[in-house]
């Protein structure tokens, strides 16, 4: 599996992982001199998921309390789709650092995926404790309050994230999401908009776009962005 193939950003922003194409020729593969930090580096730096998790486990072989590299790993399993481990590295970081807000919003993320949404809120409500201006958090918790139908308090959360990241198309497409489930037809053509301004390459904002102008009435705009989805992605399936 390679980095190059989608990765939601909200995943890799808590991994800060660094996307470059393969490795820097001058780190050499001398294991008995490499460092864990070393590890940790060429997991950054690695255009191969595999080998990144390869290197972190090294990492942490070497450091076993090194949170970070549990963290990062964690988030390497989860785009993977191995949640097991993911969750095992999520909670060794935050127990190594209980006081590192991202960790906690990272294993929020996890949760979402699996619908467990109180333990998710739990999560994303001690992160902004300890860091009240994580735009992470506010998105994610976001998506939590428009999956449980109560779309005051996610509006809330995605303004908050805008506010944060004005120039990030995520919170204005899955604001559009939420306008688009209470059938607020015209504020959820905005958003999508908004986000297709910020990303003109974003699928799913052309998707859910389009759905929305059918809703509103506007059958003709509707397959003009259904068309646009077909060039962009043939294969497109939606979330």
């Amino acid at each position: 599996m390679r980095l190059s193939t989608f990765i939601p950003v909200v995943i890799l922003a808590a991994a800060a992982l660094v996307l470059v194409p393969g490795r820097t020729p001058s780190i050499a593969r001398e294991r008995e001199s490499t460092t864990a930090r070393d590890y940790f580096r060429m997991a950054q730096i690695s255009a191969s998921i595999d080998n990144s998790i390869s290197d972190l486990s090294k990492a942490i072989e070497l450091d076993p309390d090194y949170a970070e590299a549990y963290a990062l790993r964690g988030a390497l399993y989860m785009i993977s789709k191995k949640p097991d481990p993911a969750l095992a590295d999520f909670n060794k970081a935050i127990s190594l650092n209980p006081r590192q807000a991202d960790p906690y919003v990272s294993r929020a993320s996890l949760y979402l995926r699996q619908d467990n949404y109180e333990q998710a809120l739990f999560d994303l409500n001690q992160a902004l404790i300890l860091d009240p201006e994580n735009y992470r958090a506010y998105l994610e918790r976001g998506k939590v309050h428009a999956q449980k139908e109560q779309f005051d308090l996610a509006f809330k959360d995605f303004e908050q994230s805008i506010r944060l990241r004005p120039f990030d198309s995520e919170p204005f497409y899955h604001r559009g999401r939420a306008h688009l489930a209470s059938k607020a037809y015209v504020p959820a053509i905005a958003d999508f908009s908004q986000a297709i301004a910020l990303n003109p390459r974003y699928t799913e904002a052309y998707y859910y776009r389009a759905k929305a102008y059918q809703a509103n009435g506007e059958p003709a705009r509707a397959r003009a962005d259904m068309e646009k989805l077909k060039i962009l992605k043939p294969d497109f399936k939606a979330n």
